[in-house]
């Protein structure tokens, strides 16, 4: 497991260097893993939302936002 471990953080260590080496590529990479890693903790926060609260006023904020992000998208089309 610590050989996992130590492979996976030798990749990010270099996919790092490559981006501040001006690597196209790898700069892309993080942005995707940067995405990728708020959309997991969104996620973990809402589940968790779900599991231990009443979640109704979540629900109707979270639509309300929808309907606002919605409304802006189509008035820049």
């Amino acid at each position: 497991m610590k050989l996992n471990k130590q492979v996976s953080k030798d990749y990010r260590d270099n996919l790092k260097r490559r981006a501040l080496n001006g690597d196209i590529k790898a700069k892309k990479q993080l942005e995707k893993n940067k995405y990728n890693r708020y959309k997991s903790s969104a996620k973990s926060f809402i589940l968790t939302k779900i599991k231990y609260e009443d979640i109704n006023p979540f629900r109707d904020y979270l639509s309300e936002r929808v309907k606002e992000l919605r409304m802006k998208k189509s008035k820049k089309l």
